[in-house]
């Protein structure tokens, strides 16, 4: 079953089209990454999965079509953490931070606390609770932004340039909870980006090349086409590209996605 389908999208800006005839599956409890240059339209297609724009053809979230009179209930399916941590704070504590989707839905203080404290103790930030969100390093505010979406427990996790503000440590740190999470919570992942190296982290990988789906596949069958995600102004992650050069000298038969595995084989 899908979590999300979009079916023969046809958007526009004024007079430019963006999407026409676009169709795209994300299928339930998956890990999924659309990756594209700057203005292939990724940011435009999560708020027309959203409903924030007005646009032609079907939106459907969890089997059903999206309209007017079920937006709002299908949004409620849906967390989406964007790339400016910032722009997700409004208060003064990470506490508050957290508890404040919960507090909108009238839930009372007490089944509040116990909530907020079980998300800081699974996404390890219990002693960030009483600070200021706007005091912390990038890695902590993603995982408090991430923290403020996932307390209301929703089905489906968007991530519009979500971690692009992280280092490689923090990143993949977050990119090892996210799996797990997925396992644990059955959530479907959809994680948009223009970082290559991110691509590696999904099952499902799809590129998108000025409004229209140029690939899509399994990340290492996707990232073959060398010459296509040139032509969409892409370049391979840094892990493709380094095998590839390793294999041209038949130091290694494979692609290697992570350092350490390459390393070791080298050293045999």
């Amino acid at each position: 079953m899908s979590a999300i389908e979009i079916r023969n999208l046809h958007f526009q800006y004024k007079e430019r089209v963006l999407f026409d005839q676009f169709s795209l599956l994300i299928e339930k409890n998956s890990f999924t990454t659309l990756v594209g240059a700057s203005g292939s339209g990724k940011s435009t297609l999560v708020k027309i999965i959203m409903g924030l724009l007005p646009y032609q053809g079907e939106v459907c979230i969890d089997g059903e079509v999206m309209n007017l009179k079920n937006q709002k209930n299908l949004r409620r399916k849906i967390g989406v953490v964007f790339c400016n941590p910032n722009d997700h704070f409004i208060t003064n504590s990470v506490y508050d931070e957290i508890a404040y989707a919960l507090r909108n839905l009238n839930y009372n203080e007490k089944k509040i606390k116990k909530l907020v404290l079980e998300m800081a103790d699974y996404l390890k930030i219990e002693n960030l609770l009483n600070q200021n969100p706007f005091s912390l390093s990038s890695g902590e505010k993603a995982l408090v932004a991430l923290a403020s979406v996932l307390i209301y427990d929703p089905e489906i996790l968007i991530l519009d340039e979500a971690l692009a503000r992280l280092d490689r440590k923090e990143a993949e740190s977050i990119f090892r909870l996210l799996k797990a999470l997925r396992r644990e919570k059955n959530i479907t992942i959809f994680h948009i980006t223009n970082n290559m190296d991110f691509t590696l982290q999904s099952q499902e990988l799809f590129v998108l090349k000025e409004g229209k789906l140029l690939l899509s596949g399994a990340p290492l069958e996707v990232l073959s086409h060398e010459r296509e995600l040139h032509e969409a102004h892409l370049e391979l992650p840094f892990m493709i590209d380094f095998s590839k050069k390793l294999m041209y000298y038949d130091l290694i038969d494979k692609y290697y996605t992570d350092m350490n595995d390459m390393v070791c084989v080298l050293w045999k």
